[in-house]
């Protein structure tokens, strides 16, 4: 009895290596494959377009003459690949309603839109010079501005421009005196992505000697 004990222990010794055996065979690897993703390009934010492909430029169109006051316009190109959403930090629209350009002997140049869509009335250019080229707006003048706020879409790869006339507010014994005049007006820019970014138009008039007029524009971002 105990010979076949030790016989069929041996049997099963022998039969459980080989049943391991082909269990561990019967297994098939599966082909490895390595998923690949590309990465989405994050897109450029708006203060890198703001200083690559969105610009602000000013020219002076026109300088003062008997017919007209000196004439400034305002353009905003936007090389991007989305519109450009702009607001004024007020009421009307942006780029129509500017802040007065001041100086450090306290003399003013006022810009008024040539053809205003959002202002109150129409600047009396008939009225002002008289016969010379001395542009001043009547002391009981009043700018108005519609008390909303007008968006304005610039698509891509367009521009978008916007003329003022100056006038000069000052000593009266001169106008358009050879000095250089700063202007900040502070708008909202928004791409259809919802990025935003609150930015400040600053532009520089210079007068010489002979009062001709040149002007510069650029954007600058809001630290606050």
């Amino acid at each position: 009895m105990s010979s076949r004990r030790k016989t069929l222990q041996l049997i099963v010794s022998a039969v459980i290596p080989g049943m391991v055996a082909g269990c561990t065979l019967s297994f098939t690897d599966e082909p490895t494959t390595t998923a690949t993703t590309t990465a989405t390009p994050t897109p450029p934010g708006i203060q890198e377009l703001l200083t690559e492909k969105i610009q602000i430029s000013s020219t002076i169109q026109s300088q003062a003459a008997a017919e007209h006051p000196p004439i400034i316009e305002f353009t905003v190109t936007n090389d991007s690949q989305s519109e450009l959403t702009i607001t004024p930090s007020g009421s009307g629209q942006a780029l129509e309603m500017l802040q007065r350009y001041t100086s450090d002997d306290e003399s003013t140049l006022i810009p008024y839109p040539v053809d205003p869509e959002h202002m109150g009335f129409g600047p009396p250019v008939s009225e002002s010079a008289e016969t010379t080229d001395c542009w001043r707006l009547p002391d009981d003048f009043s700018i108005m501005v519609e008390d909303m706020v007008f968006e304005l879409t610039i698509e891509a790869g367009e521009a978008y421009s916007k003329r003022h006339y100056l006038f000069y507010e000052g000593a009266t014994d001169t106008c358009f005196p050879s000095n250089e005049y700063e202007m900040e007006t502070t708008i909202k820019m928004t791409r259809p992505t919802g990025d935003e970014a609150r930015v400040h138009l600053n532009s520089q008039i210079t007068s010489s000697q002979s009062q001709h007029l040149s002007a510069t524009a650029r954007f600058e971002f809001d630290s606050t």
